[in-house]
């Protein structure tokens, strides 16, 4: 168990946002890991990551969000504000349009990352060639793999 005095406020960070517990590694301060669990929890649910993954490759409206991911526009536009609250997706007006994008390239990281992570066990059991060979791939519900996601695959095996 740790107590205030094994934590020493880090002299280098200026908003003084990092804790360091006494001989270990800085620890980010309460506030920012709560922001930063706020954030994963948005990657939680599949319409969410459908609607994400669709947005990777261009901006799109209500309506070809809800075609492409097989939600309903009411179910798109509840979650694309849960994402715009999140600052995940950004919106812009073209006449009577609203068009989606993904806020800024952290976003698209984030999802090549997590899907490096989880199809690394896959490129373990067989070739990365095979696995992308596979309709299985196709069949999955992200199956708008990012060229920097499928990369990382190929050069896992």
């Amino acid at each position: 168990m740790m107590h205030a005095k094994d934590v020493q406020v880090s002299n280098n960070s200026p908003d003084k946002l990092m804790h360091q517990p006494a001989g270990n590694k800085a620890l980010p301060a309460e506030e920012i890991l709560y922001d930063l669990a706020d954030l994963f929890r948005m990657f939680s649910d599949t319409t969410r990551i459908k609607l994400l993954y669709a947005l990777m490759s261009c901006e799109r409206s209500v309506s070809d969000l809800a075609e492409v991911t097989g939600s309903s526009q009411s179910a798109v536009s509840h979650q694309l504000r849960t994402l715009r609250q999140a600052h995940l997706v950004r919106y812009r007006r073209e006449g009577r349009n609203i068009l989606y994008s993904l806020a800024d390239g952290h976003v698209a990281t984030i999802l090549d990352q997590g899907m490096s992570h989880v199809l690394e066990p896959h490129a373990n059991r067989a070739s990365a060639a095979d696995f992308l060979a596979r309709d299985t791939l196709q069949a999955l519900p992200y199956a708008h793999v990012s060229a920097q996601a499928t990369q990382s695959l190929m050069h896992a095996s």
